[in-house]
């Protein structure tokens, strides 16, 4: 019988699952991080999988599984198959230490794993199997100041964090799927206006402001890592110049979650020119000076620089015509000889 939860045990229960409940988020995004190190190669862990005598291409793979258990265990209706699925991750990894002799080294994989186990009890006891909805991280976002800016803070914060991990092709693709799982919660799927706003709104958000806050934090901090990235000097004043670009774009981005109507359009627009004349430097030095450096030349951008801002753009000529069909379709009916009035 469950108890109340003015009882002693209630107490007891309600604290636990208080616990649970916030214990599991940053343990998720910690394994979202540690997956972003597999999949970028760090030089540390990328020995220690030498160590234990894996497959270079399982560093990868094994990145790719840490950064989807991970977001599993840090959105709340999906935690109980990210715990479970964390349970099956730390028995391999307790038998990958065992097997090499670094009993040590299994003492924290140990420990995780008996609070994985205790998540995935406690969260399939209380929901089951039942198929969670998916995530609606831009919804009703706070209006007063205070809480608008500590929203603001927690989505730039864990949208940075998985942007790092995932790497930016994968985190713009994936943002269209967000706006349709939102979509799909506010049953507007077939909404054509909706679901356009949703699409241009996690775009504009996430990816033209988080996005712009990744490349600021690069330009202005690791100037010469990106220099060297793209094949260019290292040194140069003007990275710091076009960190700060990155930055007034980053909170115009982040603003399109509070203002809308035209400022999608700006914001939109000029974000676009940006991008496209970027691909054209970018065209122009591969053409003129032979620069394939990764960063300038490659699949990556031309998608950054060429698909993302037609798409944008797309989105948002169909976005005015389809306000101004609504308009039109709500206008009274005008009769020949009728005047036009402002």
């Amino acid at each position: 019988m469950r108890q109340a939860p003015n009882s002693p045990n209630g107490a007891t229960l309600g604290i636990g699952t208080r616990g649970l409940a916030a214990l599991s988020p940053p343990l998720g995004l910690a394994f979202v991080a540690l997956g972003g190190t597999k999949l970028y190669a760090q030089d540390w862990i990328a020995r220690r999988f030498v160590e234990w005598e894996f497959p270079g291409a399982f560093l990868g793979i094994a990145g790719a599984i840490e950064v989807v258990l991970g977001l599993l265990l840090f959105f709340g209706p999906a935690r109980r198959f990210g715990a479970a699925g964390l349970v099956v991750w730390m028995t391999g990894a307790i038998w990958t230490h065992v097997r090499t002799g670094a009993l040590h080294d299994a003492v924290v994989p140990t420990v995780l794993l008996l609070f994985f186990a205790v998540v995935a009890t406690h969260e399939f006891r209380h929901h089951g199997w039942s198929i969670p909805r998916p995530p609606v991280p831009l919804r009703a976002p706070p209006t007063r100041l205070f809480s608008a800016l500590l929203f603001a803070a927690q989505l730039v914060g864990v949208s940075f964090l998985i942007r790092w991990a995932v790497g930016g092709t994968i985190f713009w693709t994936v943002l269209p799927l967000l706006a349709l799982g939102h979509a799909w919660t506010e049953g507007t799927t077939r909404d054509a206006r909706r679901l356009v706003d949703l699409i241009l709104l996690h775009l504009l958000v996430l990816g033209v402001g988080v996005g712009s806050f990744y490349g600021f934090v690069g330009h202005y901090f690791m100037s010469d890592a990106v220099a060297a990235s793209v094949g260019w000097a290292t040194g140069s004043p003007f990275q710091r110049e076009l960190a700060f670009y990155h930055l007034g774009f980053g909170i115009s981005g982040l603003l399109a979650l509070w203002l809308r109507d035209d400022f999608w359009l700006a914001v939109g627009l000029t974000c676009s020119i940006f991008l496209y004349g970027a691909g054209w430097v970018h065209l122009t030095d591969f053409l003129g000076h032979g620069n394939a450096a990764p960063r300038n030349w490659g699949f990556g951008v031309a998608f950054g620089n060429v698909v993302l801002p037609t798409v944008m753009l797309s989105l948002l000529a169909l976005r005015v015509r389809l306000r101004n069909r609504e308009r039109w379709s709500d206008a009274p009916t005008r009769r020949p000889g009728d005047r036009l009035t402002a």
